[in-house]
C-alpha cells in the first residue's frame, strides 16, 4: 500500500513545467539528463526573476540588460556577463521642468547622468551605444557631445568606458587628479565621478609615484611598467604636473613634493652613514 502511494506521489511530482521542459530538451535535442538539468538551472537564473516578480515597475521605468560591473575591460561584449537593471527613462514632472527651463538637450543630458548612475548602483554599466541606439534613440555623436558638456561642468557619468578605462577615456583619471590638486576631497571626487574611495586613492598614489619616478629621470616606459599603468596614462600624469603644479593648492603640492624630499633625505642619510 505504501509503495503504491509513493508511486502516485512520484507521478504527481513530475507533472510540472520543469519536467515538461526537461522532457522536451532531452527528446527534442537528444540531451543527456545532466545537460538538460544544467540548461534548466540557467533558465531559472535568467528568466525566473522576471517571471516570478510582481510587475511593480513604476511609470517611466524600464528593465534593461547591460554589462555587469564585475566584467573586466578585456572581456569581449559577446562573452561578458550581463545583468538586468531597472532604469528611469522618464522622471515625469522633473524632466518636464528641466525641459521648460533649459530645453530638450538638457533633459537628455540629465537622463544620461540618471541612467548611467542607476545602472552603476545596481551593478551594471551602460555604454555610449546603449544610450544612443537602445535607450535614447539618437546618434552616437549626440551622446558624445552631451558627455563632453556634462564633463565640462564637473560631472562624469559612470559609463563602461570610463569606469573600465577603455578606448580614449583615460582622461577621466587625469581629471580626477586635476581636481584633487585644486582641493577636492575624496568624498567630492567620489560624488562627481562615481568611483570608489579605494580607486581614487589608488589614482592619487600612482600619480605621486609617477611624479617621483619622473623626478628620478626614469624613462616613461619604465615608469609605466613599474606602476602597471599604460604609457599614455603615465605621460598624462607627468604632463599634468608640469602644466599645473604651480596652480595646485599649497597643501596638495606639498604632499607630492614631500614624497620626493623624503626619499632624497633617506638616500642622503644612507650615504653619510
Amino acid at each position: 500500500m505504501k509503495a503504491h502511494r509513493d508511486m502516485k506521489y512520484d507521478r504527481l511530482s513530475v507533472k510540472n513545467l520543469d519536467q515538461q521542459f526537461l522532457n522536451r530538451i532531452e527528446t527534442g535535442m537528444n540531451c543527456a539528463p545532466f545537460v538538460s538539468e544544467a540548461i534548466l538551472e540557467v533558465v531559472h537564473e535568467i528568466f525566473f526573476p522576471l517571471i516570478n516578480s510582481p510587475d511593480n515597475i513604476s511609470h517611466g521605468k524600464i528593465r534593461f540588460s547591460c554589462i555587469s560591473l564585475s566584467e573586466g575591460s578585456s572581456t569581449p561584449l559577446v562573452a561578458a556577463k550581463q545583468i538586468t537593471v531597472i532604469l528611469t527613462l522618464d522622471a515625469g514632472e522633473s524632466d518636464i521642468e528641466i525641459r521648460k527651463i533649459s530645453g530638450v538637450e538638457e533633459v537628455r543630458r540629465e537622463r544620461i547622468i540618471r541612467l548611467c548612475t542607476e545602472a552603476y548602483n545596481q551593478g551594471g554599466l551602460l555604454t555610449v551605444e546603449d544610450l544612443a541606439y537602445r535607450i535614447l534613440n539618437t546618434g552616437e555623436r549626440t551622446i558624445v557631445r552631451d558627455l563632453k558638456k556634462i564633463r565640462e561642468r564637473g560631472e562624469n557619468p559612470p559609463l563602461r568606458s570610463t569606469i573600465k578605462d577603455m578606448g580614449r577615456t583615460i582622461s577621466h583619471k587625469t581629471l580626477i587628479i586635476k581636481n584633487w590638486l585644486k582641493g577636492d576631497e575624496l568624498s567630492d571626487l567620489k560624488r562627481k565621478y562615481n568611483h570608489s574611495f579605494s580607486a581614487i586613492e589608488n589614482y592619487i598614489n600612482k600619480f605621486k609615484r609617477v611624479i617621483f619616478l619622473s623626478h628620478e629621470n626614469k624613462p616613461i616606459e619604465q615608469i609605466a611598467y613599474l606602476l602597471k599603468i599604460s604609457i599614455a596614462l603615465a605621460e598624462s600624469y607627468r604632463d599634468l604636473w608640469q602644466a599645473y603644479s604651480e596652480n595646485a593648492l599649497p597643501h596638495r603640492k606639498k604632499e607630492v613634493l614631500e614624497l620626493i624630499g623624503a626619499t632624497h633625505a633617506t638616500k642622503k642619510k644612507e650615504r653619510n652613514v
